[in-house]
C-alpha cells in the first residue's frame, strides 16, 4: 500500500518549521540578577543595546509543540491518500477536434503529460482512453500505457471546424465504471462542462494573419488576407506552382489589427493551378491558399414533364448560362 498526496501544494505549510526555529533562536534568555536593596536598581526601562541576535536554541515544550503543529497542518493540507494494490481507475481524455488546436499541440502535450502523470498515481492501475470530440471519430488509444497514449497524441492532427463539444461528452461517461475515474476535455476555448468532467486548456491569444478567401475570374486571381490578431503585422507572400517552386519575388504587406486587404494578379495562360503562400505563424492552416483555374462542365438535361410545367422547366434550364 502506497501513499500519494491529493494536494501537494499543501506541503508548502512546512515552511513554518524554519520560521518557528528562527523565532526560538532570536529569543533572548532572561538573566537573574541578585540585589540586596531595591533602591539600587535604576529607575529606567531596560533597553537592548545590541538588537536581536541569534541565541543558542533551547530545548522547550513550546518549541516541540509548535513544530508538531506545523507538521500536522502540512499533512492535513496535503490530503494524503493510501493506494491499495488492487485499486483501478479509468481516465478518459477527449481532445477538441477543432483545427485551432493545432496551434497549441506542443503545449497540450506538455500539459497532459504532467497532469496525467499525477492522476496515474491516484490508483495502482489506470485504464486510459484517448478520444476526439468529433462524432463518429475512432478512438486514438485505449490501454494501460501512458507513454503509448502520448505517442498517439503526437500523431493526432485536428482538422475539423468549430463545433459543439458538449455532444461528445455524454457517451464518454459510460467508460468510467462505478465513478472510479474522470473525463477530461482538452480544448483551447472556455466551454461549459457537465458535473464530473474536468476541463484543461493550453490555449492563449496569439497573433495570426491568414487568407480569408480567393477567386479566379477572367484570367485574374483575387484573394483576401485578414489580420485576426491585436497588433499590426508585416508578412511576406509569394506564389508557388504545383511543384512548390516560387514563381515570383517575395512581396511584403502591412496589415492593421482586424483589417482585411485584397491581393490581385494575373493568372498566366499556361497555368492551371497555383498557391499563394504567407510567412508561417503558429496557426499555419490559413497560410497557404490553393487556386484552380475554372473549368466549366457541360451538363445535359432532359425534361420529361408535359404541359405548362414542362414548358416552364425548359425555359428555366435554357436561361442558365452554360
Amino acid at each position: 500500500m502506497s501513499v500519494v498526496f491529493a494536494n501537494p501544494v499543501g506541503l508548502w505549510a512546512l515552511a513554518a518549521v524554519p520560521l518557528v526555529l528562527l523565532i526560538h533562536f532570536l529569543q533572548e534568555q532572561s538573566r537573574r540578577v541578585r540585589c540586596s536593596t531595591l533602591f539600587l536598581l535604576e529607575r529606567v526601562k531596560p533597553e537592548s543595546v545590541g538588537g536581536a541576535r541569534l541565541e543558542r536554541l533551547r530545548n522547550s515544550v513550546p518549541l516541540w509543540l509548535q513544530l508538531l503543529a506545523a507538521l500536522i497542518i502540512a499533512w492535513l493540507l496535503a490530503e494524503p491518500r493510501w493506494i491499495r494494490q488492487d485499486s483501478r481507475q479509468t481516465v478518459v481524455v477527449v481532445l477538441d477536434s477543432s483545427v485551432s488546436m493545432s496551434a497549441f499541440k506542443k503545449e497540450t502535450r506538455q500539459l497532459l503529460r504532467d497532469k496525467l502523470a499525477r492522476w496515474a498515481g491516484a490508483s495502482a492501475h489506470t485504464d486510459w482512453h484517448l478520444l476526439e470530440s468529433g462524432l463518429r471519430r475512432p478512438r486514438l488509444y485505449t490501454g494501460t500505457d501512458l507513454g503509448a497514449l502520448l505517442g498517439a497524441l503526437d500523431k493526432w492532427e485536428p482538422a475539423q471546424g468549430t463545433h459543439a463539444l458538449e455532444a461528445a461528452l455524454p457517451a464518454t461517461r459510460s467508460l468510467v465504471r462505478n465513478g472510479a475515474g474522470i473525463v477530461i476535455l482538452v480544448s483551447d476555448r472556455r466551454v461549459e462542462v457537465p458535473a464530473g468532467v474536468g476541463l484543461l486548456s493550453a490555449g492563449e491569444p496569439i497573433e495570426n494573419v491568414g487568407f480569408a478567401g480567393g477567386d479566379i475570374r477572367s484570367g485574374r486571381w483575387s484573394v483576401l488576407v485578414r489580420n485576426h490578431g491585436r497588433e499590426r503585422q508585416e508578412r511576406e507572400w509569394w506564389i508557388e506552382d504545383e511543384e512548390f517552386k516560387i514563381q515570383n519575388p517575395k512581396s511584403k504587406i502591412s496589415i492593421e489589427p482586424g483589417q482585411t486587404i485584397t491581393i490581385e494578379g494575373e493568372l498566366p495562360p499556361d497555368v492551371e493551378r497555383l498557391a499563394l503562400v504567407l510567412d508561417a505563424d503558429r496557426f499555419s492552416w490559413d497560410d497557404r491558399l490553393p487556386l484552380q483555374r475554372p473549368n466549366p462542365r457541360t451538363v445535359r438535361t432532359a425534361v420529361r414533364l408535359t404541359g405548362a410545367s414542362g414548358e416552364l422547366m425548359r425555359k428555366m434550364f435554357a436561361a442558365l448560362e452554360g
